[in-house]
């Protein structure tokens, strides 16, 4: 197999004004043994950030190795370099609110992706359908089934909560006060990883990756993070740092 190689270049521009606030280099390198290796430096000049991403995937589109730096207005916020062994994700992050952290996590038995916020390699995953099978693949399918299942979720979530604050409103204006009628909910399932130390920290890099590479947070008003549906657990300083930053074009 021939080995093939290109480059080029992508304009962060403001959605207000249509100016230039950044630019991401690629390069794309299309290797004798079948992976590609996809490197891009990603510089903004409002937010000032420099991110380098390089990323190799093998030939079914999982991740071979995958290795992200990112630094803010001359500080090191962090670097994670994550490589698939088997079934197994290694997982290596170096933070400055965490240090240095080492994990071993089960990947995922079919297509799945390290998210690393480039938008070139947003974009790349994408290069995973075969075009020659057309239709709805299977990987797809399944996102897009567990998808559905989400929304299923969280409309019900939604029904349940609009039913409570119903019977709230009731009672109080019945007079029977809160205390009466409000009933102790079910504390949420919590993910065992979520309080993993060392998963906690390669997650602080993407979210600072995310939020703070991208200048569009994803911290709401109320302080709910739009990506993982949970309250921020970032320090409230930090977060309401994040919550101003100027929101960049998708």
């Amino acid at each position: 197999m021939s080995l093939r190689y290109t480059t080029g270049r992508l304009l962060y521009l403001k959605r207000s004004t249509g100016a230039v606030r950044g630019r991401e280099d690629f390069s794309i390198t299309e290797n004798r043994d079948g992976t590609a290796t996809l490197t891009a430096l990603a510089i903004t000049d409002d937010s000032k950030f420099v991110r380098h991403v390089v990323y190799t995937k093998a030939r079914d589109g999982r991740p071979r190795d995958v290795f992200v730096r990112l630094q803010v207005n001359g500080d090191l916020v962090g670097t994670g370099y994550f490589r698939l062994e088997g079934d197994t994700l290694h997982i290596t992050t170096d933070t400055a609110m965490t240090g240095h952290t080492v994990q071993a996590v089960k990947a995922p038995a079919d297509f799945f992706s390290v998210v690393t916020h480039s938008v070139m390699l947003d974009g790349w995953i994408t290069l995973n359908y075969d075009w020659e099978v057309g239709g709805l693949q299977r990987r797809m399918g399944e996102v897009q089934r567990a998808e559905r299942e989400r929304a299923r979720e969280l409309e019900a979530q939604n029904l349940r909560l609009r039913a409570e604050l119903v019977v709230l409103r009731t009672g109080v204006l019945w007079g029977l006060g809160t205390g009466a009628v409000v009933r102790r909910a079910r504390p949420p399932a919590r993910d065992n990883h979520a309080f993993d130390p060392v998963l906690r920290a390669a997650q602080a890099v993407i979210c600072q990756t995310g939020c703070v590479g991208h200048a569009h947070p994803w911290l709401e008003a109320d302080g709910q993070c739009r990506r993982s549906g949970q309250a921020c657990e970032r320090p409230v300083d930090e977060a309401h740092a994040l919550g101003a930053s100027d929101p960049a074009p998708r």
